[in-house]
């Protein structure tokens, strides 16, 4: 028997290309036993392994060639469903979601979803200084059980120090003379320490944020002999800050302009990505009031977002996190908010509501606030928090493509990706790319076919 063959010959898997028959070479072979019409085998009386299409049949077939004896070879086929039943897909009529032919047009207002161009997401974004100095070297904060606690941070002592002063502090702890003294008062020396984070502000600027005053250094009642250093006299920052998010696009009165086609998002530092409800902030002219609380102890901080002032009735969103590393002490135990097992630390304004330390308080809090739904427990890496301090607000858009692009660059993508067309039509009288919704095209076959080539117009095909 004959058939045609090509060398080189370059297609795509989901597209309808067929080579020119005058581009054939036709080759006499024999059909090997055992082959089926899907994937016949042929043997060739010459080694050529240039061959990578065929024609037999009446259908094409990708092929491949694999040598028997260094003189013949055996022609290897595959079945091209999309060229082979070339003839039945361009009859095929049908709902046409995309196709290469739609036409762009020049669309300001677009009530026709046919006229639609291809989108994109466009992002805006604004930046917001909370006011923090952030710091790569960040502060350490010291709790120490002793005699001179001062201020609302409960029983223990909190110091602010940095690395040098921290070394300095456990250095001290190891002095002969004062370690028989220190441990008449606890069971090890270092049960002293009640805990001991990283945090990534300036220490001057944590001192100044929640109040401090100069204090020597004692562990139980014995003075370490280090000099004085900042002891936290207070714990909660409160900020509040007003944004704005970006305005979506300069589509007004157009279906783009809906929030269906519109997000927006919050990068808050110490907790990451929120998700913002666009419909609050649509109404409010997209004005943001941003509540910050920070925990200076245990580095809890939880941001309210809302679109009114305190007090008024409003709808608010909440996201906290944490900023702290724990820095590992010898002989400190820490809970899950970092102050070790057995130490009070209770703040005496707790029953306002400052006390971020547990989910009861945030509760109580967002209660006073009308806080509409909470994140708990969000938490992003300090070092981050440290270089990305502020906070960024996003507006996420789909936008027409040839709003932001050439005419030419918008050919390129339709020829790719093809433009929105619904409507129904017969698929020969369009071109390039095509992509059908729920095709179902009618074949000779035993149903393999059928699921094949369905799948092809569904996922989008090229028709040439």
């Amino acid at each position: 028997m004959q058939i045609n063959t090509w060398s080189g010959f370059s297609k795509r898997i989901n597209s309808t290309k067929r080579p020119q028959p005058a581009s054939a070479t036709i080759h006499t072979v024999l059909l090997k036993d055992g082959a089926d019409i899907k994937s016949p085998v042929f043997e060739l009386g010459t080694l050529d392994f240039t061959i990578n299409y065929v024609e037999a049949f009446g259908n094409y077939y990708f092929a491949h060639v694999q040598n028997i004896d260094g003189h013949r070879c055996n022609i290897i086929c595959t079945m091209d469903y999309m060229a082979t039943f070339k003839s039945q897909i361009g009859a095929y009529t049908g709902y046409i979601d995309y196709a290469s032919s739609a036409p762009a047009g020049n669309i300001t207002w677009i009530d026709d979803p046919r006229n639609m161009p291809s989108t994109l997401v466009k992002t805006k974004g604004a930046t917001t200084d909370p006011g923090w100095t952030a710091s790569t070297a960040g502060c350490y904060l010291l709790g120490m059980a002793n005699a001179i606690s001062i201020g609302n941070c409960g029983a223990p002592a909190y110091y602010c120090t940095n690395a040098a002063g921290l070394s300095s502090i456990v250095a001290a702890m190891f002095d002969p003379n004062l370690v028989p003294t220190i441990r008449n008062q606890f069971n090890g020396v270092f049960d002293a320490i009640v805990s001991c984070i990283w945090l990534p502000f300036d220490g001057t600027w944590l001192t100044g944020a929640v109040g401090a005053a100069a204090m020597p250094v004692y562990a139980g009642y014995q003075d370490l002999g280090v000099g004085n250093m900042a002891m936290l006299t207070g714990r909660i920052w409160k900020k509040r800050v007003s944004a704005t998010l970006p305005t979506p696009g300069d589509y007004a009165g157009t279906y783009i302009q809906s929030n269906k086609y519109n997000t927006c998002t919050a990068y808050l530092p110490g907790v990451g990505v929120c998700p913002l409800n666009y419909d609050i902030y649509k109404e409010n002219q997209l004005g943001v009031s941003i509540d910050i609380h920070f925990d200076a102890i245990t580095g809890d901080i939880v941001y309210y977002l809302s679109t009114a002032a305190p007090g008024s009735v409003s709808e608010t969103q909440c996201f906290s996190g944490n900023i702290a590393a724990k820095v590992p002490v010898v002989g400190a135990s820490y809970d899950g908010i970092g102050v070790a097992s057995g130490i009070l630390s209770t703040a005496s304004n707790a029953a306002s509501g400052d006390l971020m330390g547990t989910a009861q308080g945030l509760i109580g809090l967002s209660r006073s606030l009308s806080v509409d739904n909470i994140v708990i427990g969000g938490n992003s890496s300090p070092l981050a928090f440290s270089q990305d301090s502020n906070i960024r607000l996003e507006t996420h858009q789909i936008v027409p493509v040839h709003g932001q692009s050439s005419m030419a660059e918008l050919e390129v993508f339709r020829a790719e990706q093809g433009m929105p067309y619904f409507d129904n039509a017969t698929i020969s009288s369009l071109s390039g790319y095509v992509q059908c919704r729920a095709a179902s095209i009618s074949i000779p076959g035993d149903g393999e076919e059928q699921n094949i080539i369905n799948g092809y117009l569904n996922s989008g095909f090229y028709y040439e």
